[in-house]
């Protein structure tokens, strides 16, 4: 197998010279710099319907508030100060955060969700902290918004769990005002949860009504409805012969799971060194709009990614091209290989990169907008 994937290795690296005079699929637009240092403090990028917004907060104060930073193209709307609730590992515990025009939620990593709600001076107020975690018995990873009254809790890591050798994918929708789980779904999707270790791994997001959850490793994306009903299935198209389903599958038999049950980081290892994360797979979904979903395709032992989306309602991909991820001079739109979440907004993405004092004792986040060529009739 090793000597198959570095024939492999050969093929693609030829290939990615072949695709590299193409252009970036997304197109760098602008950049709006800031004042907000990059040693003092981290951020979540926040899910919403307007503008692109981002909960920074304190690396050095576990207890000071939190800070909304919210832009729109070109600008800075807003920066306004959030109380922080002062729970165990302050902001660099948050996993995941979501708004609407009238609440904030973060979802911290012991299990508590956090809700804002919107007073009449426009500000965000802490209303109440609810330990769903204890409630609902599992761990999760992303938080969406349904509605004013549902959120969508996902699971796509791989917790430990005396039960199996490795985890399940987990949907589960919580209704904020009876505070109750009105639907849940747990999904088997093999032993490519394992991948879920590495960053680049994104593959459940929601749109409003609509759930895409993508195969770890094998070429499908399951489309589910707000009560977790699946109404579609995705076939991807894969080019490589060579199917990480059925490497994972051979280097990481249950022995090796079961001796390694508590110990991630040989699982880790084990995979970078047999290069099955840089195999092909889908790596990455986001919506654009309600209907057309947004995937990338992992070229197979290279930095190139296919980028496809697809509409829904005709059935039929809009658009489909590799993207070869080279720097050219230009920032690169690195937010689809190492960002925490792809954020659209407004037919653009943005992604963060840091400017240096002249003397490199501080640097500061500078932010990176990109066009969809979706809706700019880019090629």
């Amino acid at each position: 197998m090793n000597i198959l994937l570095k024939n492999c290795s050969i093929v693609f690296f030829f290939l990615s010279l072949g695709i590299s005079l193409k252009g970036q699929v997304f197109l760098f637009a602008d950049t709006v710099s800031t004042n907000i240092s990059g040693i003092d403090y981290d951020f979540l990028p926040v899910q919403s319907e307007v503008a692109f917004n981002f909960l920074f907060y304190s690396t050095k104060k576990e207890k000071q508030k939190f800070e909304l930073l919210t832009l729109r193209d070109t600008s800075i709307i807003s920066r306004i100060q959030i109380e922080n609730p002062g729970l165990e590992g302050g902001g660099a515990w948050l996993k995941s955060a979501v708004m609407s025009d009238e609440q904030l939620l973060l979802l911290h990593v012991d299990g508590f969700l956090i809700v804002y709600k919107k007073d009449k001076k426009e500000n965000f107020v802490l209303k109440e902290t609810l330990n769903i975690g204890k409630q609902i018995g599992r761990d999760f990873n992303t938080i969406s918004l349904l509605d004013s009254e549902n959120v969508l809790l996902t699971s796509s890591y791989n917790y430990s769990t005396e039960k199996k050798l490795y985890d399940n994918y987990a949907l589960c929708i919580y209704d904020l005002q009876r505070k109750e789980v009105v639907r849940q779904i747990e999904m088997d999707l093999g032993k490519g949860m394992l991948l879920s270790h590495f960053s680049t791994t994104i593959i459940i997001e929601s749109k409003k009504n609509k759930i895409a959850v993508a195969h770890p490793t094998l070429p499908f994306i399951y489309i589910y409805n707000d009560k977790l009903i699946p109404i579609d299935t995705l076939s991807v198209q894969f080019q490589d012969t060579l199917s990480v389903d059925s490497v994972i599958n051979a280097v990481f038999p249950d022995s090796f799971l079961e001796l390694n049950r508590l110990y991630p980081k040989e699982i880790i290892q084990t995979i970078e060194d047999k290069k099955i994360n840089q195999m092909e797979r889908v790596e990455k979904v986001f919506w654009l709009t309600e209907d057309i979903l947004g995937y990338i395709v992992r070229q197979p032992f290279s930095k190139a990614r296919m980028f496809v989306f697809y509409s829904l309602s005709e059935k039929k991909e809009l658009y489909k091209k590799i993207d070869p991820y080279i720097y050219s001079g230009t920032p690169m739109c690195t937010n689809f290989v190492s960002s925490k979440r792809i954020l659209i907004n407004n037919n653009k993405t943005i992604y963060y990169d840091y400017v240096y004092e002249n003397d490199e004792s501080d640097f500061y986040y500078q932010f990176f907008l990109y066009n969809s060529p979706l809706f700019n009739d880019a090629e």
